[in-house]
């Protein structure tokens, strides 16, 4: 263990694998870590805020390794009541990292009297941030590295307040206690199994939340005991362990306290062995199980000393089974587990044997430690996306890729104190070698003018990146070491409107705004409601005006919004649900605008699958548009899932044009279109892309 300086790092605390063995480094930052399988792992350290990898390691044999560990971003969780807004004290934080480093960046706080609890030395990417606490129900949630000052990151998590369910898992088979089962609550019941075509191809027999649940939170003791926050109402409550099937048990919760008590089964079991081309076996090699559609890994085991392996617990679904050694993997093996499981051990040849070399620079200079993420393109991938390390040279070794695929590559940087993404990418066959440059940062600068020259008070930031700054006192602001790309700029305060510029930075750039006038500002606030005066969540809220760039804001979850829009003009406010939903209304100039209410009034429903034959088009956009309407923004529009599947809702009846767009082989759009009719009430839509010819422009 070396800081950035190359100096030793004592009582580092170190972790590989999972479950994690663990120990600590010594004086002079030496550790050891011994009786390990060969095998690709993870590892990772840290101390305080110093945080060093999770870094991507092959073992065959023993092997030494350098990990640096640099200075790492301060997290802080505020967690408060929805109902009051009021800190919660001694509420249960848990942080791991959102990545293709299982269960890497694993930390454990609780919140001080203020209600904030902090955690050391974060990687700058999505975690998955889990929050419970004694009468209110648990959440969990993503945080992004959105809210960035210097290292420090904020994330506010609000707790609605709830009823505590007790409850017990055990194995169906003994009635013995399972322990560390992780616990989650799904709202609503969800007992009922796939029925339609679609759901069905997705989820086999398997219950319609066990392809979602994270593994996160609540944990049942040695007891099999758990107690788990949820709001009243109806709710699914969801046990998942790495040897069992999930399962879930249905309540209905009240103000009066629960019991509930989850019996897990050992579900499919799949026995096989992992060889090599040459029909040798593979000890120690990693072997997964992962639903066919959405890609999520459901159970992992390692081979043995004879390369024999068995997953137990896996659910009578679609599922790919495959195997990674140190220089290898294996094309993966798809059954459908809910129509047959083989009787005869599945044999995984480790037949991907192509590698990628390369290395990682900036400014000329090579990039030590940087990670290199690669994605295989095309559908049905033959190996799944993963990351490794470049060394102290900036160099990198791909290994185990398909030798008849392109793959995307993109590289990153250790943060090392630094708030921002740095990435730069690269396409590349088993054969290359590549170099990946990491662009040059650039500066955005500016000056502000406000009427009446009053300043105080108003803030600039760059969406999702940094947080409100002040001005300074002439006005101007500037920010140093952006990566280049196109950023929003936002600039709010009392008593003007809300105005957002986007600029396109280049590498390298010093890029001056000039002046920019902001004008006298009046709140536009309101609700947005469906046709059954139900508050809609998340609708994309927009208001436009002569002159000005559009101003955007969400609904939060009682449907209500709030922004600032200039005075003396007139406005078009426009409600776009997620999925479904469009309205407007128009507001005179320095009118009232306080107390808008935007209603949905369609009542009808699309949904649909997409594919080419049999094979479902994931990630497709879907778009309905009204024939003769000329305007950028469609009708309504969302993206179809694993499975193909989309749905929209709060539709008009009426003539629509139904435009999909998905991505070839070759990553180029193609662009279809045909007329639909929709009706009051459900309408399905199932389109073949194949009876279809793509228009010539998207």
């Amino acid at each position: 263990m070396i800081d950035s300086a190359g100096s030793p790092v004592a009582g580092a605390q170190v972790a590989i694998g999972f479950p994690p063995q663990q120990t600590r480094s010594g004086t002079n930052g030496e550790f050891s870590l011994a009786g390990l399988l060969p095998g690709r792992y993870s590892i990772e350290a840290r101390k305080g805020a110093l945080v060093g990898g999770p870094v991507a390691v092959q073992l065959a044999t023993d092997r030494d390794v350098v990990l640096v560990l640099r200075r790492g971003a301060e997290l802080r969780v505020e967690v408060v009541s929805a109902q009051d807004k009021r800190p919660i004290p001694n509420a249960d934080v848990q942080l791991s990292l959102l990545s293709m480093y299982d269960h890497g960046g694993e930390q454990h706080a609780r919140t001080d009297a203020s209600g904030v609890a902090t955690f050391e030395g974060v990687t700058l990417v999505a975690h998955t941030i889990w929050v419970g606490a004694d009468g209110f129900a648990e959440q969990t949630d993503t945080v992004d590295p959105m809210h960035v000052a210097g290292t420090s990151l904020t994330f506010r998590v609000e707790l609605a307040p709830g009823v505590t369910v007790r409850g017990r898992v055990v194995d169906a088979e003994t009635g013995r206690p399972i322990a560390g089962a992780a616990i989650e609550g799904v709202a609503g019941d969800h007992r009922e199994r796939a029925r339609r075509g679609d759901d069905k191809a997705r989820l086999g027999n398997a219950p319609p939340y066990a392809m979602e649940v994270r593994g996160v939170g609540v944990r049942s003791d040695a007891e099999g005991r758990f107690r788990i926050g949820v709001t009243r109402g109806a709710w699914t409550i969801v046990a998942s362990h790495a040897s069992y099937a999930t399962t879930g048990g249905f309540l209905v919760v009240n103000d009066a306290p629960l019991e509930l008590q989850l019996s897990m089964s050992k579900g499919v079991v799949i026995r096989g062995v992992v060889v090599a081309e040459n029909d040798t076996p593979v000890p120690g090699a990693e072997v997964e199980a992962r639903w066919q559609h959405g890609g999520r890994i459901e159970h992992t085991t390692r081979a043995d000393g004879r390369g024999h392996f068995e997953l137990v617990g896996l659910p009578a679904a679609p599922l790919e089974i495959l195997a990674r050694s140190a220089d290898a993997t294996s094309t993966p093996r798809r059954f459908d587990l809910a129509q047959s499981v083989p009787d005869d051990d599945v044999l995984l040849v480790l037949d991907n044997s192509g590698t990628i070399t390369g290395r990682v620079v900036r400014g000329g200079k090579p990039v030590g430690g940087a990670q290199v993420f690669y994605v295989e393109e095309g559908a049905r991938a033959k190996v799944h996306p993963a990351v490794v390390n470049a060394g102290d040279d900036g160099a990198f070794r791909i290994t185990g890729i398909a030798l008849d695929r392109n793959y995307a590559l993109t590289a990153m940087p250790h943060q090392d104190g630094d708030a921002w993404f740095h990435s730069g990418g690269a396409q590349a066959k088993a054969g290359a070698d590549v170099t990946i440059e990491i662009p040059a940062d650039g500066t955005l600068r500016g000056r502000v003018v406000v009427p009446g020259g009053k300043l105080a008070g108003i803030t600039v930031e760059i969406e999702g990146n940094t947080p409100a700054r002040a001005l300074e006192r002439t006005g101007g602001f500037a920010f140093v070491g952006i990566p280049p790309g196109a950023r929003n700029l936002l600039f709010k305060g009392a008593g003007i409107a809300d105005r957002r510029i986007t600029a396109e930075l280049h590498a390298g750039e010093n890029l001056d705004l000039g002046v920019i006038q902001l004008a006298t500002g009046r709140v536009v606030a309101g609700k947005v409601m469906s046709a059954k005066q139900e508050p809609i969540a998340d609708a994309e809220i927009i208001v436009q005006t002569a002159g000005t760039s559009e101003l955007r804001a969400s609904t939060r979850p009682d449907g209500t919004f709030s922004l600032v829009a200039p005075s003396d003009r007139e406005l078009i406010v426009e409600a776009r649900g997620r999925r479904g939903g469009l309205t407007h209304v128009t507001v005179a100039a320095n009118a009232a605008s306080s107390e808008l209410v935007l209603t949905f009034t369609g009542t009808a429903t699309l949904e649909g699958e997409v594919s080419t034959g049999d094979e479902p088009i994931d990630n497709a956009l879907v778009v309905l548009r009204r024939p003769g309407v000329k305007s950028d923004r469609p009708y309504a529009y969302t993206e179809t899932d694993s499975a193909g599947y989309f749905r929209l809702g709060a539709l008009e009846p009426g003539a629509y044009e139904l435009v999909i767009t998905r991505d070839d082989a070759e990553g180029t759009p193609q662009t279809y279109a045909r007329s639909i009719e929709i009706k009051a009430g459900s309408n399905i839509e199932d389109t073949d892309l194949a009876q279809l010819k793509p228009r010539s422009t998207p």
